[in-house]
């Protein structure tokens, strides 16, 4: 799971746009889910604005979609951008 916040976006566009896009072209991928932060009127800005959820069958399935190959690396690189806070 990891939580991402990039103040020069519209969160909804990024999770179920590029976001969404890169995370489905991770090997062995089963689901995926994203919960958005709503945020009440007057209240402060989150530090983060949604949680993704990339699903796999076992745990190695996991850690293997993110080693498979350069493409994948090139992914990673895109999910987790130096503009963005990544929680894991």
């Amino acid at each position: 799971m990891c939580v991402l916040f990039s103040p020069d976006r519209t969160p909804l566009a990024w999770w179920l746009g590029q976001h969404r896009d890169l995370a489905m072209q991770l090997p062995g991928l089963k689901k995926y889910a994203v919960n958005l932060v709503r945020v009440a009127p007057d209240s402060p800005e989150p530090e983060y604005d949604g949680v993704a959820e990339l699903w796999f069958e076992k745990e190695e399935d996991l850690f293997a979609a993110y080693q498979v190959s350069q493409d994948t690396s090139n992914i990673t690189r895109r999910l987790g951008r130096r503009d963005r806070k990544s929680v894991v």
